[in-house]
């Protein structure tokens, strides 16, 4: 899972329009004398004196722009690695709480049929008590009971 709620792709779209896309209408800036002697800017006109200030805003040369692109290809071309990565690694943990999930049901089966096996053993030893089948359903009976308590108690 991806602890952050972006994924790679949003992120680098985003980031290739601040870098290639150039700054749309600039306001007007404003420098205003201030009372003190200090100066300040700002997008409404100066109360009184002052007027537009003249800011430079360089656009970058094509060299630019094209290390720009090639910076934003090799970041989507790693992006789309991590995003595999993350998808791959989401599979790997799906497929073994599946696999933890599976056994837990296979030891929960062999636990229930042993203590079925044990009182089905148990009944046995009851209808033919006097008999040697009796005791040894009997003991047959008990080994399971053990059998059960070494396995599905002391495992979980």
């Amino acid at each position: 899972m991806c602890p952050h709620p972006i994924s790679g792709w949003q992120l680098f779209a985003g980031l290739l329009g601040l870098i290639l896309n150039p700054v749309p209408g600039l306001a007007e800036i404003y420098k205003c004398p201030q009372a003190g002697g200090g100066t300040s800017y700002q997008e409404s006109p100066c109360p009184g004196a002052g007027g537009p200030a003249a800011i430079r805003v360089d656009q970058p040369g094509a060299e630019a722009q094209a290390a720009a692109r090639q910076r934003a290809d090799a970041d989507e071309k790693a992006a789309r690695h991590l995003d595999g990565e993350w998808a791959e690694r989401r599979r790997a943990a799906n497929l073994a709480a599946e696999r933890r999930n599976q056994e837990r049901r296979e030891h929960q089966a062999r636990c229930d049929a042993y203590l079925a096996d044990a009182e089905r053993h148990e009944e046995h030893s009851r209808r033919h008590a006097r008999g040697p089948g009796g005791q040894a359903a009997n003991n047959r009976a008990d080994a399971l009971r053990a059998r059960h308590f070494t396995e599905c108690f002391s495992q979980r």
